[in-house]
């Protein structure tokens, strides 16, 4: 089926957007990539891309390579501001540090 201007959601109409298409490039993944994984020193962050580059997961692991923090599925759109990046950064560090871990930057 063909979507034209609309589609239904929940039964009723709703604009198609262009943003709702629109893919990060690979430069705007990377840059989210690289500074979710050095938020959390001296720990290892690791963060995995999927979902056709639509979605990112990340672990974040203690010294001894535990996983300590699990964030199991992000919308890449949805932290592609920095403000949004930041402020899932803020809370997932609090989340860390609430659990007696002392993070550096």
């Amino acid at each position: 089926m063909a979507l034209g201007g609309n589609e239904l959601r929940d039964g009723c109409a709703a604009e198609l957007r262009e943003e709702d298409f629109q893919m990060l490039s690979d430069e705007q993944i990377e840059i989210i990539k690289q500074r979710l994984e050095g938020s959390f020193n001296p720990l290892r962050c690791v963060a995995d891309v999927w979902d056709y580059k639509q979605k990112l997961r990340f672990k974040v692991f203690d010294e001894t390579d535990r996983a300590i923090i699990e964030v199991p599925e992000i919308v890449l759109r949805d932290v592609a501001e920095e403000n949004r990046l930041g402020d899932l950064v803020e809370q997932v560090r609090a989340q860390v540090q609430a659990r007696g871990f002392v993070l550096t930057c």
